[in-house]
């Protein structure tokens, strides 16, 4: 018989790959991780590291990851609007 978790979820996909998941703290829902896994153990050791994360306040917001450059370029723009018109071109030129 397994052990029970104190923290997070680790299911087997019918892929046979492994999702981990853990609960958010600001509103109490689960999120997956962004990834799957080969096996139980390395989701187990990212569960391990993300809660290390969390307790440490390092972690970061794995859905923020997931998201196009497209949609964080705007504000991302706005906010290098102090710097010299030269290296605001070259910034906009990179893009």
């Amino acid at each position: 018989m397994g052990t029970r978790r104190q923290w997070g979820a680790i299911r087997e996909l019918p892929s046979g790959r492994f999702q981990a998941r853990y609960p958010e703290m600001d509103s109490g829902t689960t999120v997956a991780a962004p990834h799957t896994f080969a096996n139980r153990k390395a989701a187990d050791r990212w569960l391990a590291k993300k809660r290390t994360e969390i307790d440490a306040g390092t972690a970061g917001d794995d859905k923020l990851a997931l998201r196009p450059l497209r949609d964080w370029w705007p504000g991302y723009e706005r906010s290098f609007g102090h710097r010299k018109s030269r290296t605001r071109s070259g910034y906009i030129r990179s893009w």
